[in-house]
């Protein structure tokens, strides 16, 4: 499938927040070049902007039910509390998609877990004398929920966006 960018304006099969020339500006602001192929870019910015609509709850409402993607959104204030038009992406959300995109060129973003030991708990002990108590050390960047990893950076960029907050309050993650 081609990379479809929403506007803001709801195109009609958008499946990406991001260009490949965005990604390609946000990082090269950062010293970072990409020797991935163009659809390579492509797929990873997809599956970046699934990752942010599928993980998040966002606050405001979309504003057409035609639209294929979480945003544009009515409603939707930043981290400092001021309002973002309802005719556009918020930046914060454009960046943490470029985040995200890198982190999926580097190795899979969201992974599939197993239920039987999720990947997750590095160890668990259980004391049960008269009451029950339990303690588990989660691995290192699994976040303890299901798996998910943590990315900071990203996460923080979508502050003021999301209900509940992001960066380790994943008690509002959306499942489907």
């Amino acid at each position: 499938m081609a990379l479809i960018v929403e506007t803001g304006l709801v195109v009609n099969g958008a499946n990406a927040y991001i260009s490949v020339a965005e990604l390609d500006a946000y990082w090269a602001d950062r010293n970072v070049t990409f020797t991935e192929t163009t659809p390579v870019k492509d797929a990873a910015i997809i599956i970046a902007t699934q990752y942010v609509d599928l993980n998040f709850n966002w606050r405001g409402d979309i504003i057409s039910e035609e639209q294929w993607l979480d945003f544009p959104r009515s409603g939707v204030y930043d981290d400092q509390n001021r309002s973002i038009s309802n005719e556009t992406i918020p930046r914060n959300l454009k960046y943490a998609v470029c985040e995200y995109a890198k982190r999926q060129l580097a190795a899979e973003l969201q992974p599939d877990v197993y239920p039987d030991d999720l990947g997750t708990i590095a160890s668990r002990s259980q004391t049960v004398f008269g009451a029950v108590a339990e303690a588990i050390t989660y691995r290192d960047g699994t976040g303890g929920y299901y798996g998910i990893k943590r990315y900071p950076l990203a996460d923080n960029y979508l502050k003021g966006l999301t209900m509940g907050g992001v960066g380790g309050s994943f008690s509002t993650v959306r499942r489907c």
